[in-house]
């Protein structure tokens, strides 16, 4: 288990150092946030270039204040919330102003406007994706943070790992959990896991969560690949 020990493990020389270099990248990735926008701009005719300015200004104001959390952070929950939306029909954005008698942003409100009115129409598959591109451009970005950011991420890990000790145990009486263990009982009796050829065939795959290959989020919630080998090891 981690402990807060760990934290003098961190090189405070070089993380100082890298971070100062890595500083110097953020004009680059402002700008590229500006050219996606523009190429949004570009390729919508319903995006106003009034409405383009203002969301250009808000990037490079937010980017000003926020810094690259902006990019790496707000900007992906912004498409987390719009994706909560497509899905539940619900959704919220607790970063961004919400447009006034709408229940959208303000910010990139003629790309998301459409969304909410007419999900199916072409235009709108345009939309979503100029608005994807934008706010996952640098959402896996990796560099060095500073080192009051990374031991509050420690204390959040430590935090969050000693609440599960808190949790309440699973209840086993529950008909859900019952019947779950019935099926899986029933799939894996005549299995043997040391069996080598058995061994061999019955190998964890990721589930939905975690795909291997690319697969659109609104699909993951139905099996869309079946393999081969499970015919050799589960009986119809």
């Amino acid at each position: 288990m981690l402990n807060r020990n760990s934290q003098s493990k961190l090189d405070n020389g070089k993380q100082s150092s890298s971070y100062k270099d890595f500083l110097k990248s953020h004009d680059v990735i402002e700008t590229y946030l500006c050219k996606i926008l523009e190429d949004c701009f570009n390729m919508n005719p319903q995006y106003k270039e009034t409405d383009y300015l203002r969301d250009k200004n808000t990037i490079q104001r937010r980017f000003f204040h926020e810094g690259l959390s902006f990019a790496t952070k707000t900007l992906p929950s912004l498409w987390d919330s719009l994706l909560c939306y497509l899905e539940t029909g619900n959704s919220v954005y607790p970063s961004f102003k919400i447009a006034k008698g709408e229940s959208y942003p303000v910010f990139l409100r003629q790309l998301i406007r459409p969304i909410y009115m007419d999900p199916d129409n072409e235009h709108t598959v345009t939309c979503i994706k100029c608005v994807f591109q934008l706010c996952v451009a640098f959402k896996k970005l990796k560099g060095p943070y500073k080192q009051d950011v990374l031991i509050k991420q420690l204390d959040d890990f430590l935090a969050t790992d000693g609440n599960l000790n808190d949790s309440q145990p699973m209840d086993l009486t529950d008909p859900i959990i019952r019947k779950a263990r019935s099926i899986i009982r029933q799939v894996c009796e005549n299995l043997d896991p040391f069996d080598p050829v058995q061994a061999g065939d019955f190998l964890p795959r990721p589930g939905p969560g975690a795909t291997n290959t690319p697969t659109e989020k609104h699909e993951r919630y139905r099996p869309h690949m079946l393999y081969d080998q499970l015919e050799d090891v589960f009986s119809q």
